[in-house]
């Protein structure tokens, strides 16, 4: 039997004078009590199309009380899905007392599906007390305008939205995409969000394999989507031919995380052009791996 565990949030007030810049004002600190073996903290960073996240400033409560492990994972703003899925970028991440404090990490990561969950694990038994130094484990919260979305988590699986009205005290450090940007999966529990009848075959309901979904829907008019999962980071690229092998649009030539991905493709060319009535072909290479689909767009 799966044992339940209660979350106690805490939240104070911080007796510290205001910044001048209008984003840098903290309303107080928010901490977790319990702290157990993954328990985490996680905001969540929207991003510009063109831009990819290479960090974050956040502001710190203690220290003296350092964050074991950071991951990142893609996904619209809903729920940072599984901690033990994304991808870590950094290990022992110390911040200062009572101040902004910035983790870098090697690498940029973004997302198809328009943002990224940046994810703190908490130090165990870190239970947060006080303000500052020997305090506990604790971030900045910020009203909802100048704050990201925030998340809390005893298990690092089921998780506790911040209500909209607060914002947890991050601010993302940006980079422009390029070749080597990471896309990374969308954050997923279970069987990612899919039913058993999406999956290509029985083995991907306990094993991750390389494999591209059926598009969907097919027949479609003038979107469809187009998933995949990865065994591990790979370069992938996705195209769409129409049936004299004539390459109609390239929708993805870069590396993505292992896990799902779901790509649109929106009955354009490359010139962004609509392209007619017919049958196509959407072909994924990811390594070694190559997979076709037939679509049909019924305009």
């Amino acid at each position: 039997m799966k044992k339940h565990t209660s979350v106690f949030v805490m939240v104070c007030l911080l007796l510290a004078a205001p910044v001048f810049a209008t984003n840098d004002v903290v309303m107080g600190v928010v901490g977790m009590n319990p702290v157990e073996s993954s328990s985490c903290v996680a905001a969540y960073v929207p991003l510009e199309d063109g831009k990819a996240l290479t960090g974050v400033e956040w502001y710190n409560n203690d220290g003296t009380s350092g964050f074991p492990e950071v991951v990142v994972s893609g996904g619209a703003n809903t729920d940072p899905g599984t901690y033990d899925n994304g991808v870590k970028v950094g290990y022992d991440i110390y911040g200062q007392s009572s101040a902004w404090s910035q983790c870098q990490w090697d690498g940029a990561y973004r997302s198809d599906a328009g943002g990224v969950y940046v994810i703190f694990r908490l130090p165990v038994a870190s239970v947060y007390v006080n303000e500052g130094a020997g305090g506990g484990a604790a971030v900045g919260v910020q009203s909802g305008d100048d704050g990201l979305s925030g998340w809390l988590s005893v298990d690092g699986v089921e998780w506790i939205g911040l209500h909209s009205s607060y914002g947890l005290a991050f601010r993302p450090i940006v980079a422009d995409v390029d070749h080597e940007t990471v896309v990374l999966a969308q954050a997923t529990k279970a069987l990612g969000g899919r039913q058993p009848d999406e999956l290509e075959s029985d083995d991907e309901i306990t094993t991750l394999r390389t494999a591209m979904g059926k598009p969907y829907p097919n027949p479609f008019n003038p979107m469809t989507k187009l998933k995949f999962t990865l065994a591990e980071a790979t370069m992938v690229e996705l195209e769409i031919f129409d049936v004299r092998g004539q390459l109609v649009k390239r929708l993805a030539n870069q590396v993505y995380s292992a896990g799902e991905h779901m790509v649109t493709w929106l009955g354009r060319n490359e010139r962004d052009r609509e392209v007619g009535s017919g049958v196509y072909l959407a072909r994924l290479k990811a390594g070694s791996f190559v997979q076709t689909h037939r679509l049909m767009l019924v305009r």
